[in-house]
C-alpha cells in the first residue's frame, strides 16, 4: 500500500486521501457531511465513566486525607491513574469530535483515518499503564487488608508475585506498542515505507493475559473472607465490597471480543468504538475495586450525608410530612428526632459490617470481648495469619 501510494501524482494522492477510507458496500454512498452515527452515546458513555472514576478516587483521598489522615502507595497510584485516564477523555474525545463514534469507515475520509490510529496507538499505551497502576494499587491494598504487619503467609507472595509480574508485564506491552513499527510514525501512517508487528497477537495475547489477571485479583480476597468464621450475613456483606471486580472482568472480556472482531474487520472506526467503550468500562470498574473499601468511612464521617440521608427519608412517599401532611413544630422535631436517632443506630451497624478497610482492620481483635459482642473486624484478626492460600 505504502509503495503504491508513493508512486502517485500529488493530484492522484490528494484525490485518495479526499476519498472514502473504505470501499462501501454495493448501493451506499459516502456521507463525509452527516453519516449515521452514535457519537452522542459515545459521549455519554465516556463521560458517565470519567464522573464515576473521578468521584470514587476522589472518596478515597477523603478517607485517608481527611479521615485516616494517612495515605499510603496505592492512594497515589490512584492519583496518577486517575490523571492518565483523564489523558484517554482528551485523546478519546478528539477522536470523537473529529471522527464520530460508531461511524463506518466508508463514511470517513482516508485523510481522517489517522487521527483514529494514532487515537489507537496512544490510548493501547496509556491503557496498559492505568491498569498496571490499579492492579498494583489492588494488590498493595489486599496485603494491607488481608496480612498482619511482620506477616509472610502465602497470601503476602502470591500478591508479591503478581505485583512483580504485572508490572514486568505491562512495561514489556508498553515497549511493543510504542515501538510496534519502524519507523514509530507508521502506526498511524500506514503509507509511511516500514514494518510493523504482529498487532493482532499483541493485543489478544494482552488481553487474555489481562482477562487471567482480573479473575485471579477477584478470587483471592474471597478466598480468606470465606473462611472467616463470622455470620453468613456478615461474610456476604463484606463479600460484596470486593465483588467489583466482577464488573471489570466482564468488560475486560467484552473488550477481548470486540479486539477480535476489529482485527478481522476492514471497518475499523465502527469496531475501535466498541473497543474503547469496554475498555473505559474495565478501567472505570478497576477504580471502584481500588477504592470501594474506603468508601464506608467516608460516609461514616461526613455528617451532611448523614443529614441528607435523613432528609430524604422523611420526605420520601409513605414516611414523615410526605405521608401524613403539615405537623406542628413539636411534632416536626419529634420525627425528626425518632429518624436522627435511627439514623445513628443504622451508622453504628454499617460501622460494625464495614469498618475501615484500608487500615489492617480486618487484623485487630478485642480479647476482652465475648464473642458475640466482637464488630466484624474485630472478628476477623486472624485473616492473614491462619488462612491458606
Amino acid at each position: 500500500m505504502a509503495a503504491s501510494f508513493a508512486t502517485l501524482t500529488p493530484a492522484e494522492q490528494d484525490a485518495m486521501l479526499n476519498g472514502p477510507a473504505l470501499q462501501p458496500p454495493p448501493g451506499v454512498s459516502p456521507d463525509f457531511v452527516n453519516p449515521p452515527n452514535q457519537t452522542t452515546l459515545a459521549y455519554g458513555v465516556l463521560a458517565v465513566c470519567a464522573s464515576l472514576a473521578t468521584i470514587v478516587v476522589a472518596i478515597r483521598v477523603y478517607a485517608k486525607a481527611f479521615c485516616n489522615r494517612k495515605m499510603h502507595i496505592e492512594d497515589y497510584l490512584a492519583i496518577l491513574a486517575l490523571g492518565l485516564y483523564a489523558t484517554i477523555w482528551g485523546l478519546d474525545g478528539i477522536t470523537l469530535r473529529k471522527v464520530g463514534g460508531y461511524v463506518h469507515q466508508w463514511n470517513v475520509q482516508l485523510k481522517d483515518l489517522s487521527i483514529l490510529l494514532y487515537d489507537l496507538n496512544a490510548t493501547a499505551i496509556l491503557y496498559g499503564d492505568i491498569i498496571m497502576l490499579l492492579k498494583v494499587g489492588i494488590l498493595l491494598e489486599w496485603m494491607r487488608i488481608f496480612v498482619p504487619p511482620g506477616v509472610r503467609n502465602p497470601f503476602f507472595w502470591i500478591c508479591c508475585v503478581m505485583i512483580c509480574a504485572h508490572i514486568s508485564f505491562y512495561v514489556a506491552i508498553m515497549i511493543v506498542e510504542i515501538f510496534s513499527c519502524k519507523p514509530r510514525e507508521r502506526n498511524w501512517n500506514r503509507y509511511l515505507e516500514g514494518t510493523c508487528v504482529d498487532e493482532y497477537a499483541v493485543y489478544i495475547s494482552s488481553n487474555a493475559l489481562n482477562i487471567t489477571s482480573d479473575v485471579i485479583i477477584l478470587v483471592l480476597p474471597h478466598m480468606v473472607i470465606w473462611k472467616l468464621q463470622i455470620p453468613m450475613q456478615r461474610r456476604i456483606g463484606i463479600s460484596l465490597v470486593f465483588a467489583m471486580g466482577v464488573v471489570a472482568c466482564i468488560c475486560a472480556s467484552m473488550r477481548l471480543y470486540y479486539s477480535i472482531r476489529f482485527f478481522r474487520s476492514e471497518d475499523k472506526t465502527y469496531g475501535a468504538c466498541n473497543m474503547a467503550v469496554w475498555a473505559w468500562g474495565e478501567m472505570t470498574a478497576g477504580f471502584f475495586v481500588l477504592c470501594m473499601p474506603s468508601v464506608p468511612k467516608a460516609i461514616r464521617n461526613t455528617p451532611w450525608m448523614l443529614r441528607l440521608g435523613i432528609l430524604v427519608q422523611r420526605y420520601m412517599p409513605g414516611s414523615g410530612a410526605a405521608a401524613t401532611g403539615e405537623k406542628s413544630p413539636n411534632s416536626r422535631r419529634y420525627h425528626f428526632s425518632l429518624r436522627y436517632h435511627a439514623k445513628r443506630r443504622q451508622n453504628r451497624q454499617l460501622e460494625t459490617t464495614t469498618s475501615d478497610f484500608s487500615e489492617s482492620a480486618l487484623m485487630r481483635s478485642d480479647t476482652s470481648s465475648t464473642p458475640g459482642s466482637q464488630s466484624i473486624m474485630e472478628e476477623t484478626p486472624h485473616v492473614g495469619q491462619t488462612s491458606n492460600i
